[in-house]
């Protein structure tokens, strides 16, 4: 019984270094077909990655981040091969930056219900999550 237990503490420890939290979303006006999701990602005592996020309501959803073009234009683009995650770090998902891009909403984002997504890690594995919505002009997890 002992082994049992030590084994399971073990992997506590292991498996809850990465922390995920402030996770919102902003809620979609009329006939808005994509959304994205913002968080902050705090990496624990080893460098982990964050590979894929997946969400129901959303037909595709890809791991975006804002950044200049070869012309100086910003744009939005899918962040190849995962986002780092580097030990001790925070890793900012926010607004014209890093974030997660829900493709094809199969409904509207409605402020105040729950937005159910899955963040999957190289090393973490996946974590299910729950995103507040907020008002549709939010820049910011406070700003409710």
């Amino acid at each position: 019984m002992k082994t049992v237990m030590l084994l399971l503490f073990a992997c506590h420890v292991c498996c809850a270094d990465l922390a995920v939290s402030a996770v919102w979303s902003r809620a979609t006006l009329a006939g808005q077909e994509a959304g994205a999701v913002f968080a902050t990602i705090t990496g624990g005592a080893a460098e982990d990655r964050l590979l894929s996020a997946s969400c129901p309501l959303a037909a595709v959803t890809e791991i975006h981040e804002h950044a200049a073009g070869p012309d100086g234009v910003m744009q939005m683009r899918e962040v190849a091969g995962g986002l780092a995650i580097p030990a001790g770090t925070t890793v900012l998902l926010k607004p014209r930056s890093y974030h997660i891009m829900l493709i094809g909403l199969q409904q509207p984002l409605l402020k105040g219900t729950p937005l159910p997504l899955t963040l999957v890690f190289r090393d973490r594995g996946p974590l299910i999550l729950q995103a507040d919505i907020l008002d549709p002009w939010a820049m910011a997890f406070d700003d409710r």
